[in-house]
């Protein structure tokens, strides 16, 4: 399991210095371990940054928040997957026959 922590904070790490390009110079300049370590280091960052968020939106309950604002119930969701479905047949039948 550790093993798929650390993978997962070299994972992102990586992620986020390809794509950021002030993070992607200075990844490329790096050389040897140092290279890793700053990959670890914005790794652990993003890794505390959303584990902050989700324990955020799961202490203030914002997911029931947002059913309630946009009038969902819970019941709706056991109807979702015969909807789901009845579109993807008519979407099927609509597109094979043109």
């Amino acid at each position: 399991m550790s093993a798929v922590f650390i993978l997962l904070v070299l994972v992102s790490g990586f992620v986020f210095t390809s794509l950021h390009v002030p993070a992607r110079f200075k990844q490329k300049r790096t050389t040897g371990w140092d290279s890793y370590f700053y990959v670890v280091a914005w790794g652990t960052f993003w890794g505390f940054f959303s584990a902050v968020v989700c324990v955020l939106i799961d202490y203030f309950d914002y997911i029931a928040l947002t059913l309630d604002l946009f009038d969902i119930k819970l019941k709706d969701f056991s109807k979702l997957q015969s909807n789901l479905m009845m579109l993807e047949l008519f979407l099927g039948r609509f597109y094979r026959f043109r």
